[in-house]
């Protein structure tokens, strides 16, 4: 069964109810003015500026676009999905663009994702992800990460694609044990078959600068998404205006980045001269 979120059960009704309204030729203000509504009640909506999404709004919109049957059932399950909290709600220092990305990757089909200072989040250990951050919010971050990481041994899990600087993986976190942990650790992932790993060497042209992650989705309704994210600074993207870059740049990088068989060798390298 394909993995599913809140976050992307409201982005994807969303979606589907602002295509819904444009296949009936129906403005906006129409459809407003027919449920009795404000014009700004069906933005929010169409917009995904909802929080919890109210079924009766929903099967109203439906009634008006003469949705039934299947189609009809199927929409106001994704509403009834919406409601639910995902378990990342729970940690209340996140920020509303980190806990939105959160969301969506679990539902994510795809990501590939660009990290050129430290070993990407869904390949750390605990130890690494605690290393990382301050006392007071390591433990918070290994458990983030500890969840996050299901996405990758599910029954559908997440294709991952990541180039990694060759740079990070030397660097010792935590330490000469908790590194070599590390990257016995990233081995062990790099081996599954959703898990496609390549380091961006030293001896690369220029520095690996980039830093970001691209999702795709499995319903073609639901655009493709950028996260970005560098200390004190994060964004979020979804205009595909502003995600084709991240795409072309990341197709550059591979370019730049040692196959596959390349990186598990060197990898292995410095993992046993880690020990």
């Amino acid at each position: 069964m394909p993995r599913t979120s809140p976050t992307g059960r409201r982005r994807h009704l969303a979606r589907e109810l602002l295509h819904l309204r444009e296949t009936t030729s129906l403005t906006a203000d129409a459809v407003a003015k027919q449920l009795g509504w404000t014009p700004s009640t069906l933005t929010r909506i169409e917009r995904n500026d909802w929080r919890i999404p109210k079924v009766h709004l929903v099967e109203a919109l439906l009634d008006v676009y003469g949705v039934t049957g299947t189609r009809r059932d199927e929409l106001i399950r994704f509403a009834l999905q919406a409601r639910d909290r995902g378990w990342w709600s729970r940690h209340k220092h996140l920020s509303s663009t980190a806990a939105t990305f959160i969301g969506l990757e679990q539902e994510a089909v795809v990501a590939r994702e660009v990290s050129p200072l430290r070993i990407p989040d869904l390949l750390q250990t605990p130890e690494y992800a605690r290393a990382l951050h301050p006392t007071a919010a390591g433990d918070a971050a290994a458990a983030i990460i500890t969840q996050r990481k299901k996405v990758l041994h599910e029954p559908d899990p997440l294709i991952y694609w990541v180039i990694v600087a060759e740079s990070a993986l030397r660097q010792q976190v935590g330490g000469r044990e908790a590194h070599a942990d590390q990257l016995d650790h990233l081995l062990e992932l790099a081996g599954l078959n959703n898990v496609r790993l390549q380091i961006y060497p030293l001896t690369a042209p220029a520095p690996l600068l980039d830093a970001f992650i691209h999702l795709t989705f499995r319903h073609v309704i639901d655009p493709e998404a950028v996260y970005v994210a560098w200390p004190g600074c994060e964004a979020w993207h979804e205009d595909p205006a502003e995600v084709t870059p991240f795409t072309d740049r990341f197709e550059e990088l591979l370019a730049a980045a040692l196959t596959r068989t390349q990186s598990r060798r060197l990898l292995a390298e410095i993992a046993d001269q880690a020990r």
